[in-house]
């Protein structure tokens, strides 16, 4: 064994998971990554390595992976994206630690098996068609006759693929635009689903599991579009709730009906739901932290985080079981920057956006040269605002300033 310090292994250590091997050092944890080849490629330049004692470079074979590891003082494997839920719940398994089950590890993130698992436990979520058949999908579609339909790759993130079909010629064009195509998570669409599609209002649910005990970290009342029917437009504004808010109870019972159905004992999840006339319904699970690396502002409205939180779990067990409800807190808004064209950002604009009152922080998603990319999915915003503040109408005048700045002058055309 190389080390004595308890070690974490993070398996696709990007985005949100790319702080857990600082917050993990806060506990004397050390911390290994695992790559593989296709991610590496994509999003190494912005691995930390000098976070890890180790990047190991997984080529398929798990056992040999798990030899190498045994070397090590392992006592956690966590998965850091979507990509790495398989390789985590295995290399648990082999290792001999605490983990997911293996053998459902796919009905945890592809949204066709998430579906077959509610139903199956008897868990509302929506009527879905996973399929790899174009002729399929549109003799259900037919079948079902009720418009308009949702149509996304079953394994991708951040609105990738992402069709709202009101009729079958819709349908189909978005079916060849995404079918056999590689997604936003460098996957082949080898299956595509169709979804009835949900109409309320949107919430996020993070959540946080150790051996089958869920703690709801925080529930958020979420805009993705801009209102209105069927509409793709980004307007991206999510606010955190307080524990004793309407339906955050229900939400909350929910989350936890579906962690069960989906095997999930340990670790972070995120949820979308839609509140509906029947009640919470599940959009999509992601289980991995929440996206977007807002741990930081997180912890500056809530005193905690996803992250922060997810950590506890494993270094601080006995402190994580006595967690109830989360506390109340400041309210935290997290507003989507939207570029409408590739373009670089005038400084007077951004100076205005930042002295806002409410601002707490501002991060922009800039390309090497500086500039940023026109927003196309989600997952490619061109930058957040984080406003922390108690005062919602104080929130809301910052927020209406925000996307006045955003039409008038802070995305310079290149």
């Amino acid at each position: 064994m190389t080390n004595q310090k308890p070690t974490v292994v993070v398996v696709e250590p990007y985005s949100t998971a790319s702080g857990l091997p600082a917050e993990f050092a806060t506990h004397g944890w050390e911390a290994i990554a695992v790559v593989t080849e296709d991610t590496f490629e994509r999003y190494g330049a912005k691995l930390r390595a000098e976070d890890f004692t180790e990047i190991m470079h997984h080529s398929g074979e798990i056992s040999v992976l798990a030899d190498k590891l045994r070397r090590h003082n392992v006592a956690h494997v966590i998965s850091g994206t979507d990509m790495g839920v398989d390789i985590a719940d295995e290399l648990a398994a082999q290792l001999g630690l605490p983990g997911n089950n293996p053998r459902s590890s796919q009905a945890r993130y592809d949204k066709g098996s998430v579906a077959t698992a509610l139903a199956a436990a008897g868990v509302d979520g929506p009527k879905t068609l996973s399929t790899a058949s174009r002729a399929e999908a549109q003799g259900w579609a037919e079948t079902q006759n009720s418009w308009p339909l949702v149509l996304k790759p079953s394994h991708s993130a951040g609105c990738d693929g992402l069709a709202f079909c009101d009729n079958i010629d819709e349908l189909m064009a978005a079916w060849d635009a995404v079918a056999g195509k590689k997604n936003f998570s460098g996957l082949v669409n080898h299956y595509v689903v169709i979804q009835e599609c949900l109409i309320g209002d949107q919430y996020m649910c993070n959540s946080v599991s150790l051996n089958g005990v869920h703690y709801i970290q925080s529930v958020w009342r979420e805009q993705m579009f801009t209102p209105g029917s069927n509409s793709t437009k980004f307007d991206y504004i999510a606010r955190t709730l307080a524990p004793d808010a309407p339906k955050v109870a229900e939400i909350s019972a929910y989350v936890r009906d579906v962690l069960d159905a989906l095997e999930v004992k340990h670790g972070p999840a995120d949820f979308e739901i839609m509140w509906t006339e029947r009640g919470p319904v599940l959009i999509e699970i992601n289980p991995r932290l929440m996206g977007g690396r807002t741990s930081e502002v997180e912890v500056a409205a809530l005193g905690e985080s996803h992250l922060t939180v997810t950590v506890e779990a494993v270094t601080k067990p006995d402190d994580f079981l006595r967690r109830t409800t989360y506390p109340s807190h400041n309210e935290l808004t997290w507003i989507g920057l939207a570029a409408p064209y590739d373009a670089t950002i005038e400084p007077e604009a951004l100076a205005a956006l930042r002295a806002l009152p409410t601002v707490h922080s501002v991060r922009l998603n800039t390309q090497p040269d500086g500039s940023v990319a026109h927003t196309t999915v989600f997952a490619q915003l061109s930058g957040d605002v984080f406003l922390i503040g108690g005062d919602p109408d104080a929130i809301a005048r910052d927020y209406a300033r925000v996307r006045e700045l955003e039409a008038n002058g802070l995305y310079v055309p290149m």
